[in-house]
């Protein structure tokens, strides 16, 4: 997926600030165990550490922060989904933890998916999640920019397998 590099220390500073104001735009794109109920919709879940696990992250942890994202189902096939996700916040590991409060389980997620992310008749070698736009304003340049790229050829297979095995639900 997509990913930003500063050149500079002014640069970086100036995209720093950008993502702090959430004026960045992203899009990911994600195949996750589990349909959501909603064909869209927004998760508005605080985001903290989970005490016990120590590095993993969950609803409602400690000194959880505000976390937003906005999510749309683009496909359905029997208990799979290909959701796109517009996160408004940026928490770490934020779009794994909300797609939990969705009851979805993000395909090759070993933290956070368990027994679901796993559950997958081909094997899926990382978590299905791509960076697939981001916009923002080049403090360079001055004008808005935006990035967008295919879907990586393995999750593109997954799909294409989905495609043909099971019956589309939109």
């Amino acid at each position: 997926g997509l990913m930003l590099v500063a050149k500079d220390d002014t640069v970086h500073l100036a995209l720093s600030m950008q993502f702090k104001k959430r004026e960045v735009k992203k899009r990911y794109l994600a195949l996750v165990r589990g349909i959501p109920r909603s064909p869209e919709g927004v998760i508005d879940v605080r985001i903290g550490r989970n005490p016990v696990k120590g590095i993993k992250m969950m609803e409602n942890g400690k000194q959880a922060r505000d976390a937003v994202t906005k999510y749309k189902i683009l496909k359905s096939w029997d208990r799979w989904s290909l959701l796109e996700l517009f996160p408004l916040t940026g928490r770490t590991h934020q779009i794994r933890v909300h797609l939990r409060t969705l009851n979805c389980f993000l395909l090759g997620d070993r933290l956070y998916g368990g027994k679901m992310g796993k559950d997958f008749p081909l094997p899926v070698k990382r978590a299905m999640l791509h960076a697939k736009f981001l916009g923002f304003f080049h403090p360079k340049r001055k004008e808005w920019m935006e990035f967008e790229v295919n879907l990586p050829r393995d999750m593109q297979e997954i799909i294409d397998y989905l495609e043909r095995t099971y019956e589309s639900k939109g």
